[in-house]
């Protein structure tokens, strides 16, 4: 069985509208099982729509993991993936640049090298 991954570039902090494009992308090109977010996914503003997503308000409906970009990440998505690298259900931190983290995405064992 071949697993279908969609790679988006950075979103440059445009959460809503990355997860907006994933969920299209989804319906109208997929199924995909994974999406591989590179750059910035968040941005620096921690507004009500980053709020709803980290509370698991805004389904994100494919197993997403995302890289750091030129920005640090929010406090609270550090805070939150400093235990495990899961934000929320469905949006996982692949791990630092200049580090490595092994996780298993979809039954494929993977490592992330950055």
């Amino acid at each position: 069985m071949s697993v279908r991954v969609l790679v988006i570039g950075s979103a440059k902090g445009r959460l809503k509208d990355a997860i907006t494009k994933i969920s299209s992308l989804n319906s109208k090109a997929g199924p995909f099982q994974v999406v591989i977010c590179l750059g910035d996914l968040f941005g620096e503003d921690e507004d009500e729509y980053f709020q709803q997503v980290i509370s698991g308000e805004v389904e994100i409906p494919v197993a997403t993991y995302f890289t750091i970009g030129r920005k640090e990440l929010p406090e609270s998505v550090k805070m939150l993936v400093a235990h495990g690298g899961q934000v929320c259900e469905n949006l996982f931190f692949l791990g630092m640049p200049l580090g490595s983290m092994s996780t298993e995405i979809r039954e494929t064992r993977n490592l992330y090298y950055g």
